[in-house]
């Protein structure tokens, strides 16, 4: 039987959080713009690796159907070797299905497409995609190939 995720927000001290957790998604985004929404997930999900973005691709309205379809992996590069950049951008490569790829100053970032992902309404279920299904699966995948600096950072979008 899997863990609750639900443990990770609960908090007997502040009912509050645990409602928050089951508010629609279109109603904190209503509330707080995509920013703060994108805060707010983030902040909940009490993870140093796991963070939440929304994009929208257009208005929401009431009872939005949301999904998860991609994540980025996003490594800190400043002072690496041009060596161990290109390490790291073939071991993503060949472990992820990337569908974009870019390199900035201090950074390297990986778009990889997870298909039309999981259906998600409130807080909760992207912390249960973010942190149990998924999130579980890039870690293992990543300690398998030997890369631990990273960030993951969910792709919460309306559906097309």
């Amino acid at each position: 039987m899997p863990k609750k995720i639900e443990i990770q927000i609960r908090d007997r001290n502040n009912q509050n959080l645990f409602e928050e957790a089951y508010k629609p998604l279109y109603v904190l985004i209503r509330e707080m713009g995509i920013e703060g929404a994108s805060c707010k997930i983030s902040e909940m999900m009490k993870s140093e690796r796991h963070s939440a973005m929304i994009r929208l691709t257009h208005e929401v309205d009431g009872n939005t159907e949301m999904m998860m379809p991609d994540f980025e992996l996003v490594f800190k590069v400043v002072g690496d070797s041009q060596e161990r950049k290109e390490s790291i951008r073939q071991t993503v490569l060949s472990t992820f299905k990337v569908i974009e790829y870019e390199e900035a100053d201090d950074e390297m970032r990986f778009t990889s497409y997870r298909g039309e992902g999981p259906r998600v309404y409130d807080i909760r279920d992207v912390i249960t995609v973010a942190n149990g299904k998924y999130g579980q699966e890039i870690d293992k995948r990543m300690a398998s190939v030997d890369l631990t600096d990273y960030k993951v950072i969910f792709t919460v979008c309306d559906c097309w």
